[in-house]
């Protein structure tokens, strides 16, 4: 995790703390490519941590985890089935698709 230290308009000073990017950025390429083609978004133009997930992102959560279409379309696109991947974390689910690409089937 990192910190970055801020002071407000009154002077007073407070830290944010960031949640480790480090699982993510391993898979960094497949990242771009997974949110261009499932998600319809700029994965540079967000924050994605190890623990972000897509219930975190508008459209793609509901009650009984990742929703229906989303998870047909990684199906279709990526020949991965997340469905078990109840919350949709991002590390996760990369991770499965890479070794299912190289042949390393890890369930």
């Amino acid at each position: 995790m990192s910190k970055n230290h801020f002071t407000d308009k009154q002077g007073r000073k407070y830290s944010v703390v960031y949640a480790s990017a480090n699982e993510i950025e391993k898979y960094d390429d497949l990242a771009v490519e997974f949110f261009d083609k499932i998600l319809d978004m700029d994965y540079r133009s967000c924050f994605i941590s190890d623990r972000s997930s897509l219930c975190h992102l508008r459209g793609s959560f509901e009650h009984d985890g990742v929703d229906k279409e989303t998870i047909e379309k990684v199906k279709e696109i990526f020949h991965t089935d997340i469905s078990d991947i109840e919350d949709g974390n991002f590390v996760e689910i990369f991770n499965r698709i890479a070794n299912l690409r190289v042949g390393n089937i890890i369930m």
